[in-house]
């Protein structure tokens, strides 16, 4: 994932690099649906099952929310 060529990049608040894919959840014991974004940094992995469908046009800020709202 970490080189996918349709990964979205970008900077959080922070100056945090992240990546982010949308991926089949076909493999996935307890999928709460049949895809969802993963971010990715350094030192983390979030994936997020609820999203827009043109979440890669979204601003860094707006990524970064919904990136967040996997923790809650």
């Amino acid at each position: 994932m970490w080189t996918d060529p349709a990964a979205v990049h970008f900077l959080d608040r922070k100056g945090v690099p992240w990546r982010v894919v949308e991926r089949s959840t076909d493999d996935v014991p307890g999928a709460r649906g049949p895809r969802c974004l993963i971010f990715l940094c350094e030192a983390i992995v979030r994936r997020v099952w609820s999203y827009p469908a043109d979440w890669y046009a979204l601003s860094a800020a707006a990524l970064e929310a919904l990136c967040e709202r996997a923790l809650a």
